[in-house]
């Protein structure tokens, strides 16, 4: 006959368990968290703090779940679900939503090592192998012990059952600092649009699609919830010629075929040639010292308040689109809320472009008529913004 556990000792045992489980409808949460750097997705979420007895604090995602749960463990039980019983959720997607523009996104999370702490009381309940999974390691004493799985297909991972004897006498354990690997495929940084993704999924405990620890006897939540959330902050670069900062509209073909005639020019142009790289899609407008409407910014005349037109537009190769429409002579509104976003094709490096300003014939007519030699002037300055 199996030796029987003291009763003041059990009811000691009982009421700490008790007190795990006094409100099970919260659940535990985790947060993965993420930023972009360099046009890349890095994964800023603490690392576990038992990842480093276990060598896995390079090389893999550690987390820490705040999760605790009692089981009355029997080893001779032809029940798996009353021994030492994991059960990791299969890879599954769920959905990111960018909080500003409510963009939507797809990622995937999968597990693959699975640690936990456990107490017994005479018997050890995990033992040196274990079924359907791979063993890596166990060490402790009864008070605190510790053990390391890991399953062979983080896509359907099995049932992990350890193999620890056939004794029939019942072991009251406690199970908690449980800490997992993940496997998370993050949407690329390209396709993110600037601001915070977020989104979770939930893994109610003991469901197929959640995490399954067999028959137990208090959890001290009934759900598991993955927080995801990345921090998008795009790069990108604009270089123009080191003289581009000063630029002269002048008629196609220059003034001199209209110096000794009245004729009027049909526009006033400059093309300023520029490289530009990106990786995701950015938002270009400009800002005016002298701004009459929302569509063009103007110049002025040194003495006088009249001012001409400046029309500003933008072409750049066919690795950008907007709506998916080539980049050609794009016109360019004024202030940010007359951006125009841009859409690389991929991560664009070094691709040349144009932005183009125009002075239409009706204010050069003017110009020439009244204010024949004045040198009319103002600021354009382009806006690229990868964060808008």
């Amino acid at each position: 006959m199996p030796d029987l556990i003291p009763l003041a000792r059990l009811r000691a045992l009982l009421l700490g368990l008790l007190c795990l489980g006094l409100d099970t409808a919260f659940a535990s949460e985790v947060l993965i968290s993420a930023r972009v750097e360099d046009q890349k997705l890095v994964n800023t979420t603490p690392r576990s703090r038992w990842c480093s007895i276990y060598n896995l604090c390079s090389g893999h995602n550690t987390i820490d779940v705040p999760f605790e749960m009692s089981k009355q463990i029997n080893l001779a039980s032809p029940d798996d679900r009353d021994k030492a019983y994991v059960h990791l959720p299969p890879r599954q997607s769920f959905t990111l939503t960018n909080r500003s523009t409510q963009e939507t996104a797809r990622m995937q999370l999968g597990y693959r090592f699975v640690s936990m702490k456990y107490t017994y009381q005479t018997q050890d309940v995990i033992g040196r192998s274990v079924r359907n999974c791979r063993f890596e390691s166990v060490s402790g004493s009864p008070n605190a012990s510790k053990f390391l799985w890991s399953v062979y297909n983080s896509d359907a991972p099995a049932a992990c059952v350890s193999v620890a004897g056939s004794s029939d006498e019942l072991q009251l354990s406690v199970f908690n600092e449980l800490m997992l690997t993940y496997l998370a495929d993050f949407p690329s940084a390209a396709s993110l649009s600037p601001g915070i993704w977020e989104g979770y999924i939930d893994y109610p405990i003991g469901s197929s699609n959640g995490f399954d620890f067999g028959n137990v006897l208090q959890l001290s939540s009934n759900n598991i919830r993955f927080r995801v959330e990345i921090q998008v902050k795009h790069d990108m670069q604009v270089e123009f010629p080191a003289s581009g900062s000063t630029v002269e509209v002048i008629p196609p073909g220059g003034w001199k075929q209209y110096e000794t005639t009245n004729q009027i020019p049909p526009k006033l142009v400059h093309d300023s040639p520029l490289k530009i790289w990106a990786a995701s899609p950015f938002a270009v407008y400009v800002t005016c010292q002298y701004s009459p409407n929302p569509t063009h910014c103007a110049m002025q005349h040194p003495r006088v308040t009249d001012r001409a037109a400046v029309y500003t537009t933008l072409t750049l190769p066919a690795t950008f689109n907007f709506n998916g429409q080539p980049v050609t002579r794009l016109p360019l509104g004024v202030g940010a809320a007359n951006a125009k976003m841009i859409t690389p094709v991929g991560n664009v490096s070094s691709q040349p472009g144009q932005v183009h300003f125009e002075v239409p014939q009706s204010d050069i007519r003017r110009m020439l008529t009244y204010f024949r030699g004045a040198t009319y002037s103002g600021d354009v300055t382009l806006m690229f913004d990868v964060n808008i």
